[in-house]
């Protein structure tokens, strides 16, 4: 994977150099297993703030890993309940991947769980009754992936997400001033923790959280680089139809995780290519001894990457979720925003041909952009389809779009005149110089003036500043 915000470099990896490591004084290996006790793990009872203050870890698994399917804490009084044990055993594995998500967020990944690692809990932590074990390990055989500096909003938007199956599960979420405490022991995920852990901390102010999911093959913006990368080489241009094929496949099973969203009144409105990575859903192989990863993958430069399943991997400062109360909220409205939103930063970034790839898939065409007979749509194509979206979205588009004004940060908020541009697209005023949301697509990918206009026709040149983001993109190894 890559750093796929245009203008903004790899960031030193925080869990390695921020923090103090641990690894020499406390290895892995360096294990102590007291009083082993079956966990026992409820809803959260009392506020997010108040569970993560004290050093607290809460968790999220969707319902074919947990039955309950809802953000969860953990045993504090077993040692994968604090988030001193999580602190310790992320600091003693080095990640493989890294890359910055924005300004504060990063994602530290590993390629499958490695040998090394014996502090990663088994499926007993989160409740042994609750929880498929087989499906717990398959979820987790294809490695972690840490956010750090994760805000405390963002953290549960993706607990919900991870319940309902549209964002990846979350192992463990917990506050990041809660580290290791210089302790001449590490004890295993299920061991009873000592007085001293347990006992009431003085409770610190949370500002973000480190959150543990599992760990994505590649982002979108992955596919679409390769896509590129591939149309500019002689010797690999003729894998250009294969990489076109996946992306528009592959995006209708974005469209509906991000349907699953706006009907859960989660609104992405900054929602890009890098804020959707591929999951490896895993399966066991004929053979019986073998597991092999099942979605969409692409042959790369360097190999074949893991297939997966597309899912939230990112929720930005323009996500947000709606009360129940809040009467202007239209879950059209929100899905075609969140599709819109995608289109415009696609343009912007990989081009007018990706975003056209994009475009058909959620429109019910094919790759070449001519409209497939209704028999041979996707089974309950009209809940994804954007132009029945939109069609049903526009009685309600002055009042939706008027409520999101302010939403995200500083001089990136969103302003009274692109909250009306976004009313008059969603009303049906989809003219070529239409610049959707442009003042988001230019906080989230760092392009000044970005190409929103996602009704436009294909510019016949390519804008040079365009041009050298994309170039950039296509040097950054992740």
């Amino acid at each position: 994977m890559r750093c796929a915000v245009p203008g903004r470099p790899t960031k030193p990896a925080s869990l390695r150099d921020r923090l103090t490591l641990q690894r020499n004084r406390l290895p892995p290996t360096s294990v102590v297993e007291r009083a082993p006790k079956d966990p026992t793990v409820l809803p959260l009872a009392t506020s997010l703030e108040s569970i993560l203050a004290v050093g607290g870890v809460v968790a999220a698994l969707p319902r074919d890993l947990h039955k309950k399917a809802a953000a969860l804490q953990l045993d504090p009084t077993t040692a994968a309940g604090t988030a001193a044990f999580w602190m310790c055993g992320l600091h003693a594995t080095p990640a493989a991947h890294a890359f910055a998500y924005d300004t504060a967020t990063e994602l530290h990944a590993t390629s499958g769980i490695p040998e090394e690692v014996d502090w990663f809990p088994i499926e007993s932590t989160y409740g042994a009754a609750d929880v498929d074990a087989d499906a717990y390990e398959l979820a987790s055989a294809g490695g972690y992936a840490v956010q750090t500096h994760v805000p405390l909003g963002t953290l549960r938007l993706g607990l919900e997400a991870a319940g309902v199956g549209a964002g990846p599960p979350v192992f463990a979420a917990f506050s990041s001033a809660h580290g290791v405490d210089g302790g001449d022991e590490f004890l295993t995920a299920n061991s009873a923790a000592t007085a001293a852990a347990v006992a009431p901390k003085e409770a610190s102010p949370v500002v973000d959280a480190h959150l543990v999911t599992a760990a994505p093959s590649f982002l979108l913006a992955d596919l679409l680089h390769e896509r590129d990368a591939a149309e500019g080489d002689s010797f690999r241009k003729v894998l250009v139809p294969e990489l076109e094929g996946t992306i528009h496949q592959a995006t209708l099973g974005v469209a509906r995780q991000l349907r699953a969203l706006a009907e859960r009144r989660i609104l992405m409105l900054d929602v890009n290519s890098t804020s959707i990575g591929f999951y490896p859903k895993l399966v066991v192989s004929d053979d019986g001894e073998t597991l092999e990863a099942t979605g969409y993958g692409y042959e790369s430069k360097t190999g074949t990457v893991t297939k997966g399943v597309p899912k939230v991997a990112h929720f930005g400062a323009y996500a947000t979720k709606f009360r129940p109360g809040v009467v202007a909220y239209d879950v059209d409205a929100a899905y075609a925003s969140a599709v819109l939103s995608l289109l415009a930063s696609t343009r912007a970034v990989h081009g007018v041909r990706a975003m056209e790839l994009l475009q058909f898939a959620v429109e019910g065409r094919d790759v070449k952009g001519v409209a497939v007979p209704e028999p041979d749509l996707p089974e309950a194509f009209d809940r994804i389809s954007l132009p029945a979206a939109l069609e049903r979205a526009t009685p309600h588009a002055e009042t939706f779009a008027s409520a999101l004004v302010g939403l995200g940060q500083g001089t990136g908020a969103v302003t009274a005149p692109v909250a009306e541009q976004l009313a008059a697209v969603l009303g049906g005023e989809r003219k070529e110089d239409a610049a959707v949301l442009h003042r988001v697509v230019a906080a989230t990918t760092g392009l000044k003036a970005p190409d929103c206009c996602v009704f436009a026709h294909r510019c016949e040149e390519e804008d040079a500043e365009v041009k050298r983001v994309r170039d950039a993109l296509a040097k950054v190894s992740m």
